[in-house]
């Protein structure tokens, strides 16, 4: 593997040291995970940097098919730091060599034998009935809507993978999930809705925790740098982006409607439409949840907080008026006239 470091506010006689201990380190718990790559495709780059009492380290590990992994840490012990940094980078080597060799494809063979047996296992009290089956085909679009939302802003965030799982992947457990609900029967179209949006939260979590425990990856498409300028340069092109958006999924633009401006008036709309939704990303997942729940598929607080999140009320009105103040800070700090978060979203496409 092709390895180039650059050192910043180092000692030079601390350099050979360094140079050996991560050398060291890589043998030890990198390499496993690459050794099935290209040596020649393989490149590493290297930055330790000394800030005053503090040592970070930056790597940077380009592997094909174009796939650039960064992994940094900050500690004030320099080994630390080194093996730290080395460790995350194992976990997403790892990662993306699963991607790759269609380690992705056990996982849905997997989802799809859990959800033969839930069906194999439900009896005929548990099957609906005629009339829920018309029900439940009617809230179909707009459940599905809701799913593509959710699974944009976790992808865009790098909560869950690019590609897994998919809408219908979370849709139909949703569906059979809800078959094994006591109360069924007796719901009528809203209840049943709501019914169906707590599973799809709780598989949404579960989904997200899965991915959590396998890696903290951060996915960039790019080359490699070849110099410290130009690391310099992506990591900057990385702020400004703020996260990855792979290019075969939704983005988040793609969510906002196309709203054909033509008045002064309308584009001063667009642009409030455009960075409310955006500035949803940037929100704890627990949040944008509530405000999507409440402002996007019309439920009120109290229908959030017993029948899909679980909690009190209380707190689902405590997140709607921080979400609210956050949107309206950031919109008068962009030069747009604020609007109410409720009156803006409801003009989504999906919206109840």
């Amino acid at each position: 593997m092709k390895m180039n470091i650059t050192y910043r506010n180092l000692r030079e006689e601390e350099h050979e040291a360094t140079r050996h201990f991560l050398e060291q380190q890589i043998t030890r718990h990198l390499n496993p995970h690459i050794e099935s790559f290209n040596p020649e495709l393989r490149q590493l780059h290297a930055t330790i940097e000394q800030r005053k009492h503090l040592y970070h380290v930056s790597l940077r590990l380009h592997l094909p098919p174009r796939k650039l992994l960064v992994a940094q840490a900050e500690q004030d012990d320099l080994r630390g730091a080194i093996q730290h940094a080395v460790a995350d980078l194992a976990r997403q080597a790892e990662r993306h060599h699963a991607r790759i060799s269609g380690r992705e494809a056990w996982k849905r063979k997997s989802r799809r034998e859990r959800i033969r047996k839930m069906k194999a296992a439900r009896t005929p009290a548990e099957a609906p009935t005629d009339s829920h089956e018309v029900i439940l085909a009617r809230l179909l679009p707009r459940l599905e809507s809701y799913i593509r939302h959710e699974l944009t802003y976790l992808r865009a965030n790098g909560d869950l993978l690019d590609d897994y799982p998919t809408v219908s992947d979370i849709r139909d457990e949703a569906f059979l999930r809800l078959e094994s609900e006591a109360d069924i029967r007796d719901a009528d179209e809203d209840k049943l809705y709501r019914m169906l949006l707590k599973h799809v939260v709780q598989i949404l979590h579960e989904e997200v925790e899965k991915t959590r425990e396998h890696a903290n990856d951060v996915s960039l498409e790019s080359r490699a740098p070849e110099t410290p300028e130009e690391q310099a340069e992506e990591m900057v092109e990385e702020e400004i982006n703020e996260f990855y958006q792979p290019d075969e999924v939704l983005h988040i633009e793609d969510l906002i409607p196309d709203t054909h401006v033509v008045t002064p008036e309308q584009q001063a709309e667009a642009e409030r439409l455009d960075s409310s939704y955006n500035l949803l990303a940037s929100f704890p997942i627990v949040w944008r949840r509530v405000v999507m729940l409440v402002h996007r598929e019309g439920l009120s607080p109290e229908d959030v907080a017993r029948d899909i999140l679980r909690t009190d009320t209380a707190t689902i009105l405590n997140i709607l008026e921080h979400a609210e103040a956050f949107i309206q800070a950031h919109l008068e700090a962009k030069g747009v006239a604020p609007k109410p978060l409720s009156s803006m979203l409801k003009q989504l496409p999906g919206k109840r």
